[in-house]
């Protein structure tokens, strides 16, 4: 098989700028769910980080980049690429039906090649126009469109096709749902919760529409409509470890510590390897005034991940400055993991 380069593992563009780059690598880890602490592969992790640690620095990324040239010119791949591995469940699309506007033709294309290169393979009609034709009503390929824009992240670009398919066809969910992602990664936060409401309401029974109507309820700092969106989310997905953290964490900010403990509690026996579940579970004991119950959570996150520097300084204050400054400290972390994620 041939070797995939790190391009190609961090799936973009071989001219993509370093915000690019930096935005694909937190995507894969976080969006995609292949990093190990939420149950992905170690192996797919491994070689996202070593394709980011090149890219990322821009003398190795230069080095890389001529060597890579001087690969293909030889006929091989480029020296150290990583191997290619085949897809699963929760990675990324690597490949996309677009739906040509003038004969109809669906091409198979993939993500990573050039926008230039996007021509319909019976008419070479172009099939990612700078502008829409105003004439064009097919929901389906504005779909089709917003989702691998989306995956390039053109959020831009991608909200107005989802759009323009949510305008053509209101009562599919997929559709307000996508909608809803886009608006969310633009930061319009009410007009994603609506779209994560209409979703939810099309289709209740979808862990992942009432899972981010609580996200854009907590943009929107409604605690009540996120608190029940996260509880129906959780009663679709029993256990899902980062839905439990949220719900919890909506708990606590309403000073519902025994629920937020008692929830944590069991959250931490289920994913005893997820060093969030137990930094929160020590947020709330502290809170609880449970000073050994704190230490026995904080400890469990440090084993975790040892070189947590911030975690062994709040395991610190909790054992000499009492639970207070602990408190403080630990809430300010944990809202600043949670913007990030």
């Amino acid at each position: 098989m041939t070797p995939r380069s790190h391009y190609e593992v961090l799936q973009i563009d071989p001219q993509a700028s370093q915000e690019v780059i930096h935005g694909a690598y937190r995507a894969l880890l976080k969006n995609a769910r292949v990093h190990p602490d939420l149950g992905g592969d170690a192996a797919r992790a491994a070689a996202i980080n070593e394709a980011y640690a090149v890219l990322g620095d821009p003398e190795r990324r230069a080095a890389y980049d001529r060597d890579l040239s001087r690969g293909r010119r030889d006929g091989g791949g480029p020296e150290g690429a990583a191997e290619p591995e085949p897809p699963e469940a929760g990675w990324v699309r690597t490949q996309y039906i677009l739906i040509c506007p003038n004969c109809r033709k669906r091409n198979l294309v993939r993500r990573e090649e050039s926008l230039r290169s996007y021509t319909c393979g019976a008419c070479h009609h172009v099939l990612l126009p700078e502008k829409r034709h105003p004439q064009e009503s097919d929901p389906e390929r504005a779909f089709r469109l917003g989702l691998f824009l989306f995956d390039r992240r053109m959020t831009e670009r991608a909200r107005h096709e989802f759009q323009l398919a949510v305008k053509l066809k209101p009562a599919n969910a997929l559709y307000q749902f996508w909608l809803g992602r886009s608006c969310y990664e633009s930061h319009l936060y009410e007009r994603a919760r609506q779209a994560f409401h209409a979703a939810a309401t099309i289709r209740p029974g979808q862990h992942q529409f009432q899972f981010w109507l609580g996200q854009a309820a907590v943009r929107m700092k409604d605690l009540d409509e996120a608190t029940a969106a996260y509880r129906k989310a959780l009663e679709l997905r029993p256990g899902h470890a980062a839905t439990v953290l949220r719900l919890a964490t909506c708990y606590f900010r309403a000073r519902d510590y025994a629920r937020a403990a008692a929830l944590l509690a069991d959250a931490v026996a289920a994913h005893p390897l997820r060093s969030d579940l137990h930094l929160l579970l020590g947020m709330t004991r502290v809170a609880q005034g449970d000073r050994l119950g704190a230490e026995a959570a904080l400890q469990a996150a440090l084993r975790l991940k040892p070189r947590d520097t911030a975690v062994a300084r709040y395991l610190e204050a909790v054992r000499s400055r009492g639970p207070l400054p602990a408190l403080q400290g630990l809430w300010r972390r944990l809202r600043g993991a949670q913007g990030a994620a």
